[in-house]
């Protein structure tokens, strides 16, 4: 079925704002409407449902005072970095001599650090302090371990790559950060996603094929979780390595599972291909 008219989508967008009147002000957002509609293909009622789900993640989840940010289960997992921003390299102290001009934590000033810096977790996890990667496309790209979902998608898991999607998603939005809506693709800037499987070979002793099957499926859940309710219409593209035959087949199996608009992101890299990645994300990074 084709999209209806650009003239008909906008009148959708201006019905559902006037919809939210009543509702959370923070769905006061023709930009947050026109991407939720663009997945519903301009179905007011489909996708005011959908924005009722949001306002109830965003205060559920956390995400509304920031409490997730400071849950002790999300910091412990972010140390552990099985989940965070790829980090521009362009912001990291000493890489060419002298370091790149970092913002000092306690004075609030940029300047050239002459020492070679120990970064703070707070610079780490700050976009101001250092920013996030972008790929090829101009995306800031979120990486994840596949490893990470070997526990099982448990809260601290799940909390943890929500706040890292919020806060590429809020580093996009204060630098006005826009996607092309010609397509009906929806406004806002979009996020890529590397999943890291290197460490989850099945040729290695403990880690079997169903082991691998049952991280992705842990996975799944997160994902169907934050890109449905939180984050939709912001994935970009969902890039995987190393794979193989037997990933082949197992995204043929679970493809019907992923909805309409998530099978054409993901992106399988071969084992080995690590110039493929180097092109997407930069070497550097």
């Amino acid at each position: 079925m084709s999209p209806p008219p650009h003239a008909t989508r906008e009148a959708v967008v201006e019905a559902l704002y006037r919809d939210v009147d009543g509702m959370s002000p923070r769905l006061k957002d023709r930009r947050l409407i026109r991407r939720f509609a663009a997945t519903r293909d301009h179905d007011r009622a489909r996708t005011r449902r959908l924005l009722v789900e949001y306002d109830k993640f965003y205060a559920k989840s956390g995400l509304l005072d920031d409490h997730l940010g400071r849950d002790p289960g999300v910091r412990t997992e972010m140390r552990r970095r099985g989940t965070m921003r790829l980090l521009d390299p362009r912001d990291a102290p000493g890489v060419h001599g002298d370091a790149m001009a970092v913002e000092d934590a306690d004075t609030g000033e940029a300047g050239p650090q002459r020492t070679r810096q120990r970064l703070t977790f707070l610079q780490l996890h700050t976009p101001s302090m250092w920013r996030t990667v972008r790929d090829k496309d101009g995306c800031p790209a979120v990486y994840t371990n596949l490893e990470s979902y070997r526990r099982g998608a448990n809260k601290d898991v799940e909390n943890t790559f929500v706040w890292i999607l919020e806060t590429v998603c809020r580093e996009m939005d204060v630098s006005g950060d826009e996607t092309d809506i010609s397509d009906g693709a929806g406004e806002g800037g979009k996020f890529t996603i590397l999943l890291d499987a290197s460490t989850c070979s099945t040729h290695t002793r403990d880690f079997k094929a169903a082991a691998w099957i049952a991280c992705c499926a842990n996975l799944g859940r997160v994902l169907q979780t934050a890109l449905k309710r939180g984050f939709r219409g912001r994935l970009h593209k969902f890039y995987v390595y190393p794979t193989g035959k037997a990933a082949r087949s197992l995204l043929r199996v679970i493809k019907p599972f992923l909805g309409k608009y998530t099978p054409p992101k993901i992106v399988m890299v071969d084992a080995g291909d690590l110039a493929k990645l180097g092109e997407v994300f930069g070497v550097d990074a």
